[in-house]
């Protein structure tokens, strides 16, 4: 039980590692992935800022709150974008950033409910 709780702290850390990682490099100027991989890097980004705290957050409220704001940071980091020097407001950023967060939630959900019926029928995995 207690190798469970030490894992589940973990997660916090990761979820606010990506927050702070996306935000900053969102935000400096004349900063930009290389073009073939640029889709695909939103996409994972947002992926985990959603999956993580509806699979991995014990407070049910918490979770819902921060995996259903991954979206709108995207829309909101991407518009602010087309206010920094050197960087430019992208639509196809905004999908990337929008299907990875809505394809994270489904997988968070997923994880979740797992793990409630893994409770309920009282099976650990150690």
């Amino acid at each position: 039980m207690k190798t469970s709780k030490k894992i589940s702290n973990r997660w916090p850390h990761l979820w606010l590692f990506c927050l702070a990682a996306i935000c900053i490099v969102s935000t400096l100027p004349f900063f930009s992935p290389p073009e073939a991989t640029d889709f695909l890097l939103h996409l994972i980004c947002y992926f985990l800022l959603a999956t993580i705290p509806l699979a991995c957050f014990d407070r049910r409220d918490f979770a819902f709150m921060a995996a259903a704001a991954a979206p709108t940071m995207g829309l909101l980091l991407e518009y602010l974008q087309g206010h920094i020097d050197g960087r430019i407001f992208s639509p196809e950023d905004m999908l990337a950033n929008n299907l990875g967060a809505g394809l994270g939630i489904i997988t968070g959900l997923v994880f979740r409910l797992i793990r409630k019926s893994k409770r309920l029928t009282g099976e650990h995995h150690e």
